[in-house]
């Protein structure tokens, strides 16, 4: 576990690029956006996680998500405090706000004997630039995560067919069934 928590450290301070001199796991108040990987150990993140549950509420209202969004709030609180480590919130920070957030979750063995890690939620602010990079490093933690965790497979849904071709194109996602709802 220890190892894990240096290795998320560690991308956090690589994307986060230049530091301004003060201690570097408490860094967040650079011009640039920073990876963080919520964590209870750190005062941080306790800090953070107000503003994290408030955009995890009003994404779930925004995209219309099968989820409630005081019932998955309540939810991502339990597993941070107990330190799940099935659960993953990661959020971009610049000068102490939180400007993206992503909140990913390991799935039970399927049928097929497989875990994977999915994505429920990933999105930054429209005003805020997150380069190719930054996602690519956070995704790469994720990933890492989920290894870690004995997933065999990352997923994540995405809202249009413009988006799928990116992940595709740049992250390395492939399509993968197609989900289809029909109201009961």
């Amino acid at each position: 576990e220890r190892l894990m928590d240096f290795d998320l450290e560690f991308e956090e301070r690589r994307v986060a690029g230049q530091g301004n001199g003060h201690d570097k796991e408490q860094e967040v108040s650079t011009d640039l956006p920073c990876l963080m990987v919520l964590n209870r150990e750190r005062s941080m993140s306790w800090i953070l996680m107000p503003q994290t549950i408030e955009r995890i509420k009003n994404f779930v209202l925004k995209y219309d998500t099968d989820s409630d969004p005081e019932k998955l709030a309540e939810s991502v609180q339990v597993n941070f405090a107990s330190g799940n480590k099935g659960v993953l919130v990661m959020v971009a920070v610049q000068r102490y706000k939180v400007v993206g957030h992503l909140l990913a979750t390991m799935v039970g063995e399927s049928l097929l004997g497989e875990r994977s890690a999915d994505i429920l939620q990933y999105g930054h602010d429209e005003d805020v630039e997150i380069g190719p990079e930054v996602l690519r490093a956070g995704l790469g933690v994720v990933e890492e995560w989920g290894r870690r965790q004995g997933a065999r497979n990352l997923n994540l849904l995405v809202k249009d067919h413009a988006l799928e071709l990116a992940y595709e194109m740049c992250y390395g996602f492939r399509r993968h069934h197609v989900q289809l709802r029909k109201a009961l």
